[in-house]
């Protein structure tokens, strides 16, 4: 008997090592990241998404969100962030110069030409621009997700 209790006694251990592991720390706290490992950037996918790959998130059938990087051209940081931000006919609706993870970063709401609303986080990182974009369609109002967006790139570290 005495054998069983101390076997019981381990399994409950490492199961609730593995939980605590697994979840960051406490149960329930763990959040699926989009990542660029070979930059070290990382950010949460907003709450109620669903992970596609390590740059790709979704929630239902028309809410995408993408983490890529690219070089800075050399027309610098902030006009290759407004020329990506005209990319396809977008109107500008709002933007920001702003600081994420201590780096220069642009915040910009978007309306492309279908009605859909798109959250774009652009992040200066040495030669490279990272930028996160949230596509929101036209069916959906984009007041619904705009704290959950900005909640995920407040999260991203460099």
């Amino acid at each position: 008997m005495r054998r069983f209790l101390s076997a019981l006694q381990f399994v409950a251990i490492i199961s609730a090592a593995v939980l605590v592991c697994s979840c960051g720390g406490k149960p329930g706290t763990h959040k699926a990241k989009m990542e660029i490992p070979s930059l070290g950037v990382s950010m949460d996918i907003p709450s109620g998404w669903t992970l596609d790959d390590p740059h790709m998130c979704h929630k239902g059938r028309c809410c995408t969100g993408i983490l890529m990087d690219e070089p800075l051209d050399d027309s610098g940081f902030e006009n290759m962030a407004a020329s990506m931000s005209r990319e396809y006919g977008c109107k500008i609706i709002s933007q920001r110069k702003t600081s994420i993870s201590g780096h220069q970063a642009i915040i910009v709401h978007l309306r492309e030409p279908g009605g859909g609303n798109l959250l774009r986080a652009y992040v200066k990182r040495g030669d490279r621009i990272v930028w996160v974009s949230f596509m929101i369609c036209k069916d959906e109002p984009y007041s619904r997700y705009e704290d959950r967006l900005m909640e995920s790139v407040n999260s991203m570290k460099l």
